[in-house]
């Protein structure tokens, strides 16, 4: 006979970024959250692994703006909590089209911003060459898997249990619908009874839903990156000339790593082989040399990142019944971790998404 479901008051689908900040903001709260990980936290086919990502206000778009500026404050709220520095200061340079745009946006919510002459941006940054920029002095590095540890902090992660099956049931004393979750790990098989799931499963979360709720599509990508070997202090920089280029100081690896958004082929994230890309890191060479002229060619190493992406690149946030939706967050969600997890740890004990949160809704 089967044991008996173990009773949880909240279940996490997904130890990544927005499962960890989701199961944080919901103990915050005083709430009893399991965290069910099918792997490892930051394990090499997660989202949110490796030690570097882009802190940036910088957006075209004046609600991603004011987003990153929501959620600036809470991962300083997280670095004086964990007694760790998660953020380091590299401020931004932004080269290529759409930067009118961009100044626009950054100006128009009270956003750091300037613009520097291609004889400035030589004589501070010899590398990079003589091309006008656009400056942000807000941006920098978050340090990935520090951010990791400081939200896991205080919450329980079973690791090696692999969600198989959630479907939502009747409480027998007619008090709503539960969430019976079922996972695959260690020893066999275990299911949880929960008042509600919070699934943040990446790309398989469309499918672990599927047919009770019906999740926006989602293309999984695996995308190359690579760690430049450059002597000069360099900031980070967006290069949108062509494919767009990011860069960004790995304070931890003491290299520059460098990609291209949304270059590499579609991909099952389940099984999708890991090995380089000759060909991405080609184009990925090509385009740092452009971008980075002084740079040497020399790489220290290289990776593949697997992309969990929605058609316009917009998040989902929502909640159908008992359970609650994060995913989609396109190759630029990190920056918004701690303010994503409120917002995911608001619907699974309100209900409630902010109307400005809208496109993010289920039912776009």
């Amino acid at each position: 006979m089967a044991a008996s479901p173990v009773e949880a008051e909240l279940v996490v689908v997904g130890g990544g970024l927005l499962g960890l900040a989701a199961a944080r903001s919901l103990s915050r709260r005083g709430r009893e959250v399991v965290v069910l990980e099918a792997a490892a936290v930051g394990h090499e086919r997660s989202g949110s692994k490796g030690t570097a990502r882009i802190f940036r206000y910088g957006y075209e778009d004046p609600f991603y703006v004011r987003m990153a500026m929501a959620a600036e404050p809470l991962w300083a709220e997280l670095e004086r909590e964990s007694g760790t520095t998660l953020l380091v200061r590299t401020g931004q340079l932004d080269f290529g089209a759409g930067i009118a745009e961009l100044h626009d946006a950054l100006r128009a919510c009270g956003a750091p911003v300037g613009r520097l002459p291609g004889a400035e941006v030589e004589r501070r940054f010899p590398s990079l060459g003589r091309r006008p920029a656009l400056e942000e002095p807000a941006s920098g590095v978050l340090i990935a898997d520090r951010c990791l540890a400081a939200l896991r902090q205080g919450v329980e992660v079973q690791e090696g249990w692999e969600v198989t099956a959630l479907a939502v049931e009747r409480s027998p004393t007619g008090a709503g619908e539960r969430v019976l979750v079922r996972a695959s790990g260690p020893g066999g098989e275990r299911r949880y009874r929960a008042a509600c799931a919070v699934v943040c499963a990446g790309a398989r979360t469309g499918d672990l839903l599927r047919p009770g709720v019906a999740v926006p599509p989602q293309r999984s990508t695996l995308e190359q990156v690579a760690y430049l070997e450059i002597d000069e202090a360099l900031p980070v920089v967006i290069d949108r000339s062509e494919q767009l280029l990011y860069g960004l100081p790995d304070p931890v690896r003491q290299a520059y790593k460098a990609g291209l958004h949304h270059a590499g082929p579609e991909a099952d994230p389940r099984s999708a082989g890991m090995a380089q890309d000759a060909r991405l890191l080609a184009e990925l060479r090509s385009a740092a040399g452009t971008t980075i002229p002084g740079w040497s060619g020399t790489l220290v190493a290289s990776e593949r990142c697997l992309y969990d992406s929605t058609a316009n690149e917009d998040f989902v946030l929502d909640r159908a019944g008992p359970v609650v939706v994060g995913c989609g967050t396109s190759g630029h969600g990190f920056k918004f971790g701690p303010l994503l997890g409120e917002h995911l740890a608001e619907l699974a004990t309100t209900g409630r998404l902010p109307d400005e949160l809208a496109r993010f809704r289920l039912s776009r």
